[in-house]
């Protein structure tokens, strides 16, 4: 936690309401809430744990910069729910926040059900929890859609009313509700016509037509 030794503006020491500012803000300096943070290491499920990296520095009295210490290691928020979420390959050097839970949650990370404080810590980053967030640097493949995307932009799944795209490269697939449309090739191994597996279909004709093994055009 930031170092406690007084430090005051001009004037807080001058009048009641300065004073109380002065209290006011050494009561919030030992209130943990929510900072900008890097990926360390990271535990994926079941575990999902992350070391981080608080990227804030501490300005001490004497003008000095400490780096705010960092929890051992954190929950990562994953969003989901009715049987289904959302995972991403965290890795060192993501970025991301940290944020404080109102109260001491160790007991609860080990029962995921309603326990009491194992402590008496009170928004802490102790009991904090990693919410990954690019930030930075990434290209959106669509604005106009809600998209699931690299960072670069060159492989996505845009949805949008009415159409989905993918998108890997230059191969593009569209669906609408008039269609699948896409502008390279499908390779379909096992592929059924109606009621009829194409995949070692003969087609036998005794009137005289094509026979044989199906093939391309």
């Amino acid at each position: 936690m930031p170092n406690p030794t007084p430090s005051q503006k001009p004037g807080q020491s001058d009048s009641l309401s300065g004073s109380m500012d002065l209290v006011l803000r050494k009561f919030l300096l030992d209130v943990d809430d929510m900072l900008p943070a890097r990926i360390v290491s990271y535990n994926p499920p079941p575990v999902n744990r992350a070391q981080i990296e608080i990227l804030y520095k501490v300005t001490m009295t004497d003008g000095s910069l400490n780096p705010l210490m960092a929890p051992a290691e954190v929950p990562v928020l994953t969003i989901g729910g009715g049987g289904m979420c959302l995972t991403f390959p965290i890795k060192p050097g993501d970025l991301g926040w940290i944020k404080a839970s109102d109260r001491d949650m160790s007991l609860f990370l080990q029962s995921y059900e309603a326990e009491p404080g194992n402590t008496t810590r009170l928004h802490c980053f102790e009991d904090g929890v990693f919410i990954p967030d690019v930030m930075k640097d990434f290209v959106v493949s669509d604005g106009a859609a809600a998209t699931l995307q690299t960072i670069d932009g060159t492989t996505s799944v845009a949805v949008k009313p009415g159409s989905i795209a993918l998108t890997a490269g230059s191969t593009v697939v569209s669906i609408t509700e008039s269609g699948i449309e896409s502008n390279k090739p499908i390779k379909a191994p096992q592929f059924t016509d109606g009621t009829i597996n194409t995949f070692g279909h003969v087609h036998n004709n005794p009137e005289g037509g094509n026979v044989g093994p199906m093939k391309n055009p």
